[in-house]
């Protein structure tokens, strides 16, 4: 890895953990959904405009279907994600959530996709196991009261993020969207769908 990408890797995470941070301080529900998303709606059109001239994808039935389905399940991980953060600790629910994401996902890629597990891979999915429980404070936090439904959330939403992965794959490289058109067509559905519940 370059320096570079590896500068945008970091930057990347930072973003992302500075977001859920966000999230979970906004404790917004729909509306903070409806609000962050329209935003990137406005932000968005333009390159999406951009890459469906330039790249000119073909988009048909099943295309269609698979953006559909993966609208759904981004929409179901930012709801679950919300009630998640409503109910327990930054610090409890979030390294489960995005500790199990990666973990399924790595299972379901070799079922669904034919995928080997190598040496690496298997550490690396040990590694995260790992990282959970010294994260999340341990087995003994896990056992303390109240802690069992923001575990649930947390696997819930683990678990969405590993349908949502294998749903982007399969669009991404089986049905060769263009992954920001993708992104986009997740961002505009998920407006539509939240405008008449965030409008309440």
């Amino acid at each position: 890895m370059t320096a570079v990408g590896f500068c945008v890797l970091l930057c990347s995470a930072f973003i992302h953990a500075s977001w859920n941070y966000l999230s979970k301080k906004a404790d917004g529900g729909v509306p903070f959904i409806w609000l962050f998303t329209a935003i990137a709606a406005v932000v968005y059109t333009p390159l999406a405009i951009g890459v469906a001239i330039y790249e000119k994808p073909e988009i048909g039935i099943w295309q269609l279907v698979i953006i559909m389905a993966s609208i759904l399940a981004h929409l179901g991980f930012f709801l679950v994600l919300q009630k998640g953060y409503k109910k327990g600790d930054l610090s409890l629910v979030y390294p489960i959530a995005r500790g199990t994401g990666p973990l399924l996902t790595c299972v379901l890629a070799v079922a669904f996709f034919g995928e080997t597990l190598t040496l690496p891979a298997i550490i690396g999915i040990l590694l995260i196991v790992i990282s959970i429980l010294f994260f999340t404070g341990g087995v003994k936090r896990l056992k303390e009261s109240g802690s069992f439904s923001p575990v649930l959330y947390g696997l819930a939403v683990g678990g969405i993020i590993a349908a949502y992965t294998l749903l982007d794959k399969a669009a991404v490289s089986r049905f060769l969207i263009p992954p920001l058109l993708l992104d986009y067509c997740n961002t505009l559905g998920r407006l539509i769908i939240l405008t008449p519940f965030a409008a309440k």
